[in-house]
């Protein structure tokens, strides 16, 4: 079977899911999650760091586009990912 690459930004995002997904479920602040996972890069780390401190418009924002959808009904990982999503589209100027 032939090795796969993963993209640096791929793994940092799945690490932000894990965290996000992690705290979410829990109900614990995401930011104490971080604090106190392991092995988290920078990319990662910036990626939570971010959407923690943009949420409040983010979730608007998810809110207003679900059609039927309460943010709380969604699955856990499509909130989180659309919570990574649109941080990166909304202020990540760097991320294509």
């Amino acid at each position: 079977m032939p090795a796969t690459f993963t993209h640096p930004r791929t793994a940092s995002r799945r690490r932000a899911l894990d965290i996000l997904f992690s705290a979410d479920v829990t109900g614990t602040d995401v930011l104490a999650v971080l604090a106190d996972a392991r092995r988290v890069d920078n990319a990662a780390r910036s990626i939570v760091e971010g959407v923690a401190a943009h949420r409040e418009e983010i979730d608007g924002l998810i809110r207003s586009y679900a059609d039927r959808w309460s943010l709380e009904r969604m699955p856990v990982v499509d909130r989180n990912l659309l919570r990574i999503g649109l941080y990166e589209l909304l202020h990540e100027p760097g991320v294509p």
